[in-house]
């Protein structure tokens, strides 16, 4: 389970809880409702979040909903992304490059990622991402870039088991 803190809106906080979904605080955590209710919102409710992410940028127009990030453990996987707030979301691990740029090794790492976090205050587009377990072959394990929000990830660093990494903004 992850809280995240809106750094643009401090009152609001949102959850992922395994199998129940995407719950949403705007008064500081006392009142909880579940916002996952739109596209593929059944695929969040039938996940095991582990780590959850949100844009950090503290200059976001306070008005704008904050990008949030979310991995689905185990059978779902994926990395999922919402734009609204937590409503709507879609899975942005379809593209997932070698280091040559070109050789898509979706189907030799699997969905299973463990953990993303958006790299810092850089904007929701720049997002790391790594595997869950040993899923890849060779070196097509360890850490993983995207810089447009999901839509193609490339291989960055590391061969190794991806419980050993750890991104932080």
């Amino acid at each position: 389970l992850t809280v995240v803190v809106d750094p643009v809106r401090p009152s609001d906080c949102w959850f992922a809880a395994s199998t129940k979904g995407v719950w949403k605080s705007t008064d500081y955590g006392l009142t909880w409702k579940k916002v996952n209710t739109g596209t593929n919102g059944e695929w969040i409710d039938g996940g095991r979040p582990h780590y959850f992410s949100i844009d950090l940028n503290p200059n976001r127009d306070p008005a704008t909903a904050p990008t949030l990030y979310v991995q689905l453990l185990y059978g779902l996987g994926g990395l999922w992304k919402s734009t609204d707030g937590g409503v709507n979301w879609i899975d942005t691990w379809k593209n997932v490059y070698a280091p040559d740029g070109f050789t898509n090794i979706l189907n030799d790492v699997g969905t299973d990622i463990s953990g993303a976090i958006m790299a810092g205050t850089s904007g929701p587009e720049h997002v790391l991402a790594y595997l869950h377990g040993y899923h890849g072959t060779g070196d097509n394990n360890g850490i993983f870039e995207t810089t447009d929000g999901g839509q193609c990830c490339s291989h960055i660093f590391g061969t190794a088991h991806g419980f050993g990494y750890y991104c932080s903004p």
